[in-house]
């Protein structure tokens, strides 16, 4: 990880702060962080950031599954309306300040879209609040975050020089007008493999179809997700007993759920199911997160079914990338046609 200033490619910011307008209130408690939901949940509707990562229940879930963090809300207020939210935690044997989630893929600061001001002034107000943490190591931040443009803003301020590292590059797909233009653009042996599969499930009575809570309760999805990630991945799953992320999806993934932020993708046969992939609302993508199936559907290609089934469901919503968050796998690389940097504020106080 090498640091380097962080310089977006904006000339400079398209706002001026003006904190004046804005009060500010830090929460520690969950269940006044629960009195916010509504306001948060239309503000991150108006917003750039990811639907699920995002959004109250995501983080009142990963505080709720991990007791040993203190919560740290900070919000900003224009009059009685909420203007802005950083979801953060503190670790008390370390004293930083963190996402609180390990499963969020990409984490930011809330904000409408256009109102940077408001984001800075939110930003600021944190680094002001050195009192209650020593560092904050944010992980996970796009270049084209409220972040980034919160650390432009405040790009005179000596301390915030060098904060930002690059960490990783993520693989999406910018979704031409329809996706037999992007099969189109990949190469004649990935048709042919893609053609094969399709004509294989078609022979052999596979259906892929998008899950809707009509179709299925929001708490028996995540009882056959978590069964079909451990079926695929077994003690490697990220969701095995022991860990929080398994008592996280069943709090946080009913809700999204049930709110449409989460899209469940299915191959079936006979009307069971085989494979499920859980993908998650951005403010112009579709994101595919986690899924499974048994080693016995292996033969199927469930995988890139599932992914042709998301990519048809981001055309159909007029999206603009179908977006393969974290991680380098091959798979991945072989559907992508773009790719970000995605990286780190690391700034002690």
């Amino acid at each position: 990880m090498s640091a380097r200033k962080f310089s977006p490619p904006l000339a400079a910011p398209p706002f001026r702060l003006n904190p004046v307008l804005l009060r500010y209130e830090v929460v520690t408690d969950l269940a006044a962080a629960e009195r916010i939901v509504p306001a948060w949940n239309e503000l991150l509707d108006r917003s750039i950031c990811n639907r699920a990562f995002s959004s109250p229940i995501w983080f009142l879930a990963a505080c709720q599954v991990q007791p040993e963090l203190t919560p740290w809300l900070a919000l900003a207020w224009r009059d009685e309306c909420l203007a802005g939210v950083l979801p953060l935690a503190v670790r008390p044997e370390t004293q930083d300040a963190v996402f609180p989630n390990s499963m969020s893929n990409y984490n930011d600061l809330i904000v409408a879209n256009g109102n940077g001001a408001a984001g800075a002034g939110l930003f600021e107000f944190a680094v002001s609040e050195r009192v209650h943490f020593r560092r904050l190591d944010l992980k996970w931040v796009r270049q084209d975050s409220n972040l980034a443009a919160a650390l432009h803003a405040l790009s005179g301020r000596r301390e915030l020089e060098g904060c930002y590292f690059s960490d990783r590059e993520y693989f999406y797909i910018a979704l031409p007008p329809t996706p037999a233009e992007y099969l189109a653009s990949r190469s004649r042996v990935f048709r042919k493999g893609v053609s094969r599969i399709l004509r294989r499930a078609a022979a052999e009575g596979l259906t892929m179809n998008e899950l809707t809570p009509a179709d299925l309760p929001p708490e028996r999805l995540v009882e056959l997700f978590l069964s079909l990630h451990f079926s695929r991945f077994g003690e490697k799953s990220a969701f095995r007993p022991g860990l929080p992320n398994s008592p996280f999806a069943k709090l946080a993934l009913p809700i999204l759920f049930a709110e449409r932020r989460l899209h469940a993708f299915a191959v079936s046969k006979e009307d069971k199911i085989l494979a499920l992939d859980l993908s998650f609302r951005g403010a112009r993508s579709l994101c595919t997160w986690n899924g499974g199936y048994p080693p016995s559907a292996e033969c199927w290609s469930p995988g890139r079914l599932l992914v042709l089934s998301g990519i048809q469901r981001a055309s159909q919503l007029g999206l603009e990338e179908y977006d393969l968050l974290r991680g380098n796998q091959e798979w991945k690389a072989s559907w992508a046609n773009r790719s970000r940097t995605v990286g780190r504020i690391v700034l002690e106080l």
